[in-house]
């Protein structure tokens, strides 16, 4: 499949843009972490001592107390599992004292309550205070990091709690959101290898379990790092043990997420969709009543087109255009925008792939495109139909005019968009020599009466310099071709 670098230099700058955004904008790792820690705080039903009537002064002298008790004697199971309670009620508090917490040595503390021989009610309660901990400021995942929380909570996963398991589930997203070196030290460790076997082992899996994986899944997926095969083969096949028990509209949403930011980052990735048997669910999202939804699984769709003409040629079986012909007539713009970029990719492929949209009825309902409110829908649909003429036949382009696109184009030329102009100035270059090619002079004539002839001289006064001239060497071919007839 062959682009025009500028083709992929506009889409790769947008999609660079936001991933850029999202691993470095400390703004939007506040806001997650403030949403996680609202999950956090309601994460389970449990009895606790209300706090919400203590003071600060209250809250820090019992801080001070529990970490004096912990610092001077070996307390019996009933006073630790007291004090991890509080401490955990404190952690879970909305404006939580976690400062005060580790300057009261918390962090040393809870290194002899995260062992494997630990009783698993205190492992419950260690394991929450510490995945809360994490949903503060950044200096404590980075001390809970130095101090090798990391390998303790992963290696916890062996224990087959479920509860001890959220907690590792959440600790790993948030210390992996923190920074993109903290996420890379997810990725060299051992989590992705237990959490598989402990799935492996589930034959019930809860919806809240799905959902913190899930977005701990999306988490280390957005930070755009290299996710080796084998990693890449455990999301997966969580993935694929999920897709038909999920019912909830957020953990569609985040399944897709993640299978879409795969699918961008390696062609390899694209493959297991295939292989994992994931493509029906993608195609069923594409009438899922949810503009996120739909537009994640469109992205994955021309994702796959855009990289390799074998993609297009499964997609054309799946019958991607009958598919397709809703999208491009929605009423959300961001739908239609990508649904256009997703067809282009497929007229982008080989002379086969163009042949099979024109004579498809979407090729015609997809005109409307050109003169879409939406200057972005209407420079993809552009791309569309201008690839038509690159990778095509002029039979293909001249079935464009007797579907009438003509009149389209004398509104598309209107628009003073460079990047849409030139787009449509190529269509118009490839119409002229298509009918050349197949001395179809009426067409010339049609180019006239459709208004296409007056729109193109008004346009070349209108748009910038450089668009200007390949107008005039447009008017130019119309002359050579009209006047050679």
């Amino acid at each position: 499949m062959i682009y025009t670098s500028e083709r992929i230099e506009m889409r790769n700058s947008k999609v660079l843009k936001a991933t850029s955004y999202e691993k470095s904008d400390s703004f939007a790792v506040e806001l997650r972490k403030k949403k996680r820690r609202d999950a956090i705080i309601n994460k389970r039903i449990h009895k606790s001592i209300d706090t919400t009537n203590l003071s600060i002064e209250e809250i820090h002298f019992k801080i001070d107390k529990y970490s004096a008790i912990l610092s001077t004697s070996i307390p019996d199971f009933n006073t630790i599992s007291q004090i991890l309670e509080s401490f955990r009620n404190f952690s879970c508090m909305s404006n939580a004292p976690f400062l005060k917490m580790v300057s009261s040595g918390i962090i040393y503390y809870l290194q002899a309550y995260t062992n494997k021989d630990v009783p698993i009610e205190l492992l419950k309660e260690s394991t929450w205070i510490i995945c809360n901990l994490t949903s503060g400021p950044s200096i404590i995942t980075s001390k809970l990091i130095e101090n090798g929380y990391l390998k303790k909570m992963i290696d916890l996963i062996e224990l087959n709690n479920d509860d001890i398991v959220e907690n590792t589930i959440i600790f790993i997203g948030n210390v992996a959101g923190e920074s993109i070196e903290n996420c890379k030290a997810v990725l060299n460790s051992l989590f992705f290898q237990k959490i598989e076997y402990f799935f492996s082992n589930k034959v019930k899996i809860s919806v809240k379990m799905i959902e913190n994986l899930l977005h701990t899944f999306n988490i280390i997926c957005a930070k755009n790092l290299l996710i080796s095969g084998t990693i890449a083969t455990v999301i997966f096949n969580f993935l694929s043990k999920i897709k038909g028990i999920i019912d909830i509209e957020c953990l569609h949403a985040s399944w897709l997420k993640i299978l879409s930011r795969l699918a961008d980052s390696n062609e390899n990735y694209r493959q297991m969709i295939i292989e994992k048997d994931l493509l029906k669910n993608i195609f069923n999202y594409l009438f899922f009543n949810s503009v996120e939804i739909q537009c994640s699984a469109i992205k994955i769709l021309g994702t796959m087109m855009f990289s390799n003409n074998y993609f297009i040629d499964l997609l054309i079986v799946y019958n991607i255009l009958d598919n397709f012909l809703h999208l491009i007539a929605s009423p959300c713009q961001d739908i239609r925008k990508e649904a256009y970029w997703a067809l282009s990719n497929m007229t982008a492929g080989k002379t086969s792939h163009v042949n099979t949209f024109v004579w498809h009825p979407i090729c015609k309902s997809g005109f409307k495109g050109l003169i879409d409110i939406d200057i972005n829908t209407k420079i993809e649909a552009s791309w569309l139909y201008s690839n038509i003429g690159r990778k095509g036949c002029s039979e293909n382009v001249i079935l464009l005019v007797e579907n009438n696109i003509l009149e389209y184009l004398a509104e598309a030329l209107k628009e003073k968009n460079e990047y849409f102009i030139r787009n449509i100035v190529e269509i118009i270059k490839h119409i002229f020599i298509s009918a050349a090619n197949l001395a179809k002079k009426e067409i010339f004539i049609e180019f006239v009466h459709t208004g296409c002839y007056d729109a193109l001289i008004a346009a070349e006064y209108i748009a910038e310099d450089n668009i200007s001239l390949h107008i005039t060497n447009m008017l130019k071919k119309y002359d050579k071709y009209f006047n050679c007839e």
